[in-house]
């Protein structure tokens, strides 16, 4: 396995993952290619992946900055498995809620560990890119990413009530 950008000789396997239903972020947006306008195909799409620059909308409808960043697929030969993602430095809304490294893995390779190893080829990413200590959050009733986190050497620093949604998260911090 490896971390790959994403790129178009992978397309069709990450759309198998979208159709089985892969999802990244909040899980609340409507696939990926219906955001990117599935009419104009995987390539833009990709390219809107791997852009940097410009700003993003939070989840609240706030308009922010972009941070530096990088998604990542994690991929064995030509099979999307997952998505990794690491921002390289942290505002002060990533700082509190978000981190830097989020991941999700396609439904059909749930629960074999590649969660817990591609999080541990990101770290090494992360770290030759220059990042010391990195925080990653989770929903606290999500124990799968949290065994993830611990397993990869993440140290619990809080659970916080989530002003944003039901429930609480938890801070971990590795490194």
């Amino acid at each position: 396995m490896i971390l790959t950008l994403p790129r178009l000789d992978l397309g069709a396997s990450f759309v198998a993952a979208l159709e089985e239903g892969f999802q990244f972020g909040d899980g609340k947006a409507k696939s990926p290619l219906e955001v990117a306008g599935i009419e104009a195909g995987l390539g833009p799409y990709l390219a809107m992946l791997n852009a940097q620059g410009g700003s993003v909308t939070l989840p609240n409808g706030v308009e922010v900055e972009r941070v530096p960043h990088s998604q990542l697929w994690l991929t064995d030969g030509k099979e999307f498995l997952g998505t990794f993602n690491v921002r390289y430095r942290l505002t002060p809304s990533l700082r509190f809620r978000g981190g830097h490294v989020g991941y999700a893995i396609r439904p059909s390779r749930q629960g074999r560990g590649l969660a817990t190893a591609g999080l541990a080829l990101m770290l090494k990413h992360a770290r030759a890119a220059g990042v010391g200590r990195v925080l990653l959050t989770c929903a606290d009733a999500n124990r799968a990413s949290a065994k993830v986190i611990e397993r990869n050497g993440g140290c619990l620093d809080a659970v916080v009530p989530d002003p944003e949604r039901d429930g609480s998260f938890r801070r971990y911090w590795i490194g």
